[in-house]
């Protein structure tokens, strides 16, 4: 149904010459992403809601989205794929972040601040591998920083756990697509 939905966007800008005929499929291909991730974000805060953990789900969500963006890593090569791993790793930060212990947090942050700051950020382009170490990864350390300090601070690290959790999976995703484990 969405690829229905975005292949007659397509048509339509086609035939309203916003677009070239080639480029109808790409229209599709993004209406498509764009409702997954949609859609993917209001289940996965209604799945927190519905297990009680509203505020928890909030977190994990932005700081993943929001570090992710900067940090790059792994990308699944279909929707159904990365919605697996999505879950997953939602259940996983949920689940470990009952924890609490606090030499736990702080391995995992040390962990990852130290790999992704000296690695910087893995991306893909045209299946040739790079990293950014430029303003792209300094603003991600800045972002890492300013979100660890507000969950130590103002959270008075009630969160701290989920966010070090966070962190090291967007760490084991940069490691999983700088290895080419899962291809």
């Amino acid at each position: 149904m969405i690829e229905k939905i975005g292949s007659r966007l397509g048509q339509y800008f086609y035939r309203c010459n916003y677009i070239v005929e080639n480029d109808i499929d790409a229209v599709r291909y993004y209406v498509e992403v764009f409702f997954n991730e949609y859609i993917q974000l209001m289940l996965t805060i209604l799945l927190g809601y519905c297990l009680n953990k509203l505020v928890e789900t909030i977190l994990y969500l932005f700081c993943f989205i929001l570090i992710r963006k900067y940090a790059g890593g792994y990308h699944a090569k279909t929707i159904t794929r990365c919605n697996v791993i999505a879950y997953l790793l939602y259940f996983i930060a949920l689940y470990l972040s009952e924890i609490g212990n606090p030499i736990i947090t702080i391995i995992l942050i040390a962990v990852s601040i130290l790999y992704l700051f000296k690695y910087g950020s893995c991306y893909s382009k045209n299946q040739r591998e790079y990293r950014i170490k430029d303003s792209q990864t300094r603003k991600m350390k800045f972002i890492v920083l300013i979100l660890w300090i507000l969950f130590s601070i103002a959270l008075k690290g009630q969160y701290l756990m989920l966010f070090s959790i966070t962190l090291f999976e967007i760490t084991l995703l940069n490691i999983v697509k700088e290895r080419g484990w899962l291809r």
